[in-house]
């Protein structure tokens, strides 16, 4: 994640390649309609691999410890692609997370791809 963002986000849409791609009489994308469709935002707190027996194990109480310091930010996915980072925050009773940093607008082009994962 490279470029910091204090302000509100914009989408603006991305500009076509000349020539890669045949137009079709009649199948104009609405942009409009592209930027309203629902896709999956994940904020990954931390990750870690354990073996099926100690997954099976897991009972009530159980802690699992992460490598991840408190300290170190939360990765936003939308449709599994990294798209920026942020610190935790507290929104009334609710969990939020406040966006510190953005990869850019490639990442979220890249984003609107086939769901990855």
């Amino acid at each position: 994640m490279t470029e910091k963002n204090n302000s509100s986000a914009s989408a603006q849409p991305a500009a076509e390649s000349g020539g890669d791609r045949e137009k079709k009489p009649g199948r104009q994308v609405n942009v409009e309609q592209v930027l309203d469709i629902q896709v999956p935002v994940v904020a990954i707190l931390a990750q870690k691999d354990i073996t099926l027996r100690e997954a099976l194990q897991l009972t009530v109480g159980n802690v699992i410890q992460f490598e991840k310091s408190i300290e170190e930010p939360i990765d936003l996915l939308v449709n599994n692609v990294a798209v920026a980072n942020g610190n935790t925050v507290k929104v009334g009773e609710r969990f939020g997370l406040q966006i510190r940093e953005t990869a850019g607008p490639s990442a979220a082009v890249n984003a609107l791809g086939p769901r990855r994962g």
